[in-house]
């Protein structure tokens, strides 16, 4: 009866002792997914080094945390370029109300960071200073003539209607010469 009492006992005891090394890591991983699913992604996954089912659990859970954090990460990366992007709109607001004002010399001078921000934004500061040597020139030239200068021509190379502009200019103050000399 005693071996039998001892037997049962070390029985429990070795009973308990599996069911707690089988429940105590569950119990932890389950609580690493609550930590989880509270967006606490600095939680470490217990019983990733066990071979075991527990073990498959835990590397489970583990994936679901690396995604988490890579979502975490892209959606702050989304923000960032959304607010770089809303930046970029803010100063080209402010360059092109200084254009359609009569002022060319507003540029935007920050960067962003991104090649295609940058770029875009480069594209816009190249299209002012197109528009603003155009005119500067046409200035120069007309403010000679003003002053009876008729030697005066435009300078630069342009495109389109600059380029239009251009020759209508020279054009003009070849026609204004020839005049004169026949005058």
């Amino acid at each position: 009866a005693t071996i039998g009492g001892v037997g049962i006992v070390l029985a429990l005891t070795i009973a308990f002792l599996i069911a707690r090394s089988i429940t105590l890591p569950i119990g932890q991983i389950t609580g690493a997914m609550g930590a989880l699913a509270e967006n606490k992604l600095d939680t470490v996954i217990p019983g990733l080094e066990h071979r075991s089912e527990i073990g498959l659990m835990a590397k489970a859970v583990d994936v679901f945390k690396q995604n988490a954090i890579k979502i975490r990460d892209l959606a702050a990366q989304e923000a960032a370029l959304q607010e770089k992007n809303a930046d970029l709109q803010s100063n080209i607001a402010t360059v092109v109300d200084a254009a359609v004002a009569g002022d060319f010399t507003r540029r935007i001078t920050k960067r962003y960071d991104n090649p295609d921000l940058d770029r875009f934004a480069a594209n816009v500061n190249t299209l002012v200073e197109s528009v603003d040597a155009g005119i500067a020139e046409t200035g120069r030239v007309i403010s000679a003539l003003a002053k009876g200068d008729l030697t005066e021509s435009m300078e630069g190379h342009y495109q389109g209607v600059l380029a239009d502009l251009q020759t209508n200019v020279n054009e003009t103050m070849s026609s204004l010469r020839t005049l004169m000399q026949e005058v």
